[in-house]
C-alpha cells in the first residue's frame, strides 16, 4: 500500500488513481481495489490486485494441469476460491476460444452486472462476475451448439433467465480436470451436491 502510494504521487501521466481500498470479509481483506481514471476523457477501469501462489508455474499450452496441482491445493484445507487467482490463465484460454460476438455479450453482461445490477442491489449477495461469465458461456453453447450465429438480444434475455434459478444452476466443465482422478473427482461431486 504505501508503495502504491508512493507510485499515485509520482506519476505524470494524464491517469488518476482512486484512493485504494480493501476488499473481501472484514478481519481477511483478500484483494486490493483501485480505479484508474483518464483525466482527458473520463473513461475509467476497476482493478483488483490478489496476491496469488503460483500453483500452475508457467501455463504455455490450453491443456490441463498435472492433476497433483489439484490435489495439493486440495489438502490444504484453504477455503473456497482462495487458490482462484491461480488459474487466471487457464481462465483467459477459457474464454479466448470463443467467437468474438460471445465476447461481446460476456462483455455486455458485465457491463450491465457492474452499471445496473450492482448498484441497484448494494447489500445483496450477487454472483462474482467470472460466474456470470460462465452462465453466458454455458448459455450459448446450450442453445446454439457453441455457433457463433446467435441472437444478442436473445442469448441476453437467456442469461438474465438463468440467473433467476441460482439454485437449479449446476454447471460445469470438465476441461482442466477429470472426475475420473479419485480425490479431484470427490471433491467436484461434494462441491456439486452443495446448496447453492
Amino acid at each position: 500500500m504505501i508503495r502504491l502510494k508512493a507510485c499515485r504521487e509520482s506519476l505524470q501521466f494524464d491517469v488518476f488513481i482512486s484512493e485504494p481500498r480493501y476488499k473481501g470479509p472484514d478481519n481477511t481483506p483478500r484483494s486490493l481495489s483501485l480505479t484508474l481514471s483518464s483525466k482527458v476523457t473520463g473513461e475509467s477501469i476497476d482493478v483488483d490486485i490478489l496476491p496469488a501462489y503460483d500453483a500452475l508455474g508457467q501455463v504455455t499450452q490450453d491443456a490441463p494441469p498435472n492433476a497433483e496441482v489439484y490435489v495439493r491445493l486440495l489438502a490444504a484445507c484453504s477455503p473456497p476460491g482462495e487458490f482462484s487467482p491461480c488459474f487466471t490463465e487457464l481462465q483467459k484460454m477459457f474464454v479466448k476460444r470463443c467467437p468474438a460476438k460471445l465476447k461481446n455479450l460476456l462483455r455486455l453482461v458485465k457491463y450491465w452486472y457492474k452499471e445496473e445490477l450492482s448498484p441497484q442491489y448494494p447489500n445483496a449477495h450477487l454472483p462474482p462476475k467470472y460466474a456470470l461469465e460462465l452462465m453466458t458461456i454455458y448459455a450459448w453453447e446450450e442453445a446454439t451448439g457453441s455457433s457463433n450465429c446467435f441472437d444478442m438480444a436473445q442469448g441476453f434475455r437467456t442469461v438474465l433467465e438463468l440467473l433467476r434459478l441460482p439454485r437449479q444452476i449446476c454447471i460445469y466443465w470438465e476441461k482442466y480436470y477429470s472426475l475420473q482422478d479419485r480425490e479431484i473427482g470427490a471433491h467436484v461431486k461434494r462441491l456439486l451436491c452443495s446448496p447453492r
